[in-house]
């Protein structure tokens, strides 16, 4: 297990990480990370899983080096699952410039019809704040998605930081620091 949306698998003799094609779930040091790793691992437990390819998905691998493919646990569609149970949203598809795929109508759908099964929350900030939002456990940063699709993220005292709000089922997200925002693709807000 790496993360809520990547698993690693016994291939040809070697070890491979697999991302889970069309779905996201929040990234390490993310709020909601941890539950949607842990309900990928029920989903998966002691099950031999199958690695089923995507289709009109126009890429076999990702940026990392990952094996693309949907993810089978018996009869389960795992990335499905973690869609509908409010584990993950439905992205990385024809929406975002990435490729089509069989079974995106179905993800976005369920993704439209279930609300996060977890709640991120702004916490109250201690004046005066001698640590940064990182160092004191609290996921400050606000990682919001434009009307165009442009990923921006947010820092407290930030111009539009009071009046930016978070939709987790648009893919939104918190970060608990810069660094995070930055690898998983979001660009510090100009103002």
């Amino acid at each position: 297990m790496v993360d809520g949306d990547t698993i690693r698998v016994t291939r040809n003799g070697g070890a491979e990480k697999v991302r889970i094609v069309g779905v996201d779930t929040p990234d390490s040091g993310e709020c909601g990370y941890a539950r949607a790793t842990s309900h990928l691992e029920k989903l998966i437990a002691g099950q031999k899983v199958q690695l089923v390819t995507a289709g009109a998905a126009k890429d076999d691998r990702d940026q990392y080096d990952r094996l693309l493919r949907y993810v089978q646990a018996g009869s389960t569609d795992v990335g499905y699952r973690q869609i509908a149970d409010g584990y993950a949203v439905a992205r990385y598809d024809s929406r975002d410039g990435y490729g089509w795929h069989r079974r995106e109508a179905a993800y976005i759908k369920a993704d439209a019809a279930n609300a996060p099964a977890y709640t991120c929350t702004t916490p109250k900030p201690a004046p005066p704040k001698p640590t940064t939002p990182a160092d004191s456990g609290a996921c400050e940063i606000k990682g919001n998605i434009s009307s165009s699709g442009e990923k921006i993220y947010h820092l407290p005292g930030m111009e539009y930081y009071d009046v930016t709000k978070i939709t987790l089922s648009r893919g939104e997200r918190w970060f608990c620091s810069e660094t995070a925002a930055v690898n998983a693709g979001w660009r510090k807000s100009k103002r």
